[in-house]
């Protein structure tokens, strides 16, 4: 992770070319398992290590997921993750898919 000193910087220095190598993974086998790494959700069941599927990608390239064993899609952006680092002012930060494929878990 890069130091960054703003959110606006964090956005700007986290490239989409990430991103991109995901999509692109992922992108030709949309029934793949991911885990969600981040709660970004509790009240619609987006907690930290809940299984999805990805169903197909959005106009922005961010992946839509729908639960093992319910029907309603949901689209995932990217979030802030963020970590103290002794010695810096500011935490570092990056934007992100809060996914990661979940067929070793």
């Amino acid at each position: 992770m890069e130091s960054l000193h703003s959110e606006k910087n964090c956005v700007k220095k986290c490239s989409s070319s990430r991103r991109s190598a995901f999509c692109q993974s992922v992108r030709g086998n949309t029934s793949w398992t991911m885990m969600l790494l981040k709660n970004i959700g509790l009240s619609r069941g987006l907690s930290n290590r809940s299984r999805r599927v990805v169903t197909r990608f959005s106009k922005n390239d961010s992946p839509v997921v729908k639960l093992l064993s319910k029907q309603k899609e949901v689209e995932i952006s990217p979030v802030r993750f963020s970590v103290r680092i002794p010695g810096l002012e500011e935490p570092a930060c990056k934007r992100q898919l809060p996914l990661q494929l979940a067929w070793a878990i």
